[in-house]
């Protein structure tokens, strides 16, 4: 998955770098807009870490 990460971070082409900034302008208008911050959360929760 981090493989295509830079790609998407700083993106080469003008219509990806406009791709890219409408979906983050109108995330917040949508149903999902919660995705990108409970994904990942709920995968580090998922996670148990040993006592040292």
């Amino acid at each position: 998955m981090a493989e295509g990460a830079g790609d998407w971070i700083a993106p080469r082409e003008t219509w990806k770098l406009w791709r890219r900034d409408i979906l983050y302008r109108t995330l917040p208008l949508t149903p999902w807009k919660g995705m990108l911050a409970n994904i990942p959360r709920r995968t580090a929760e998922a996670i148990e870490l040993e006592d040292y």
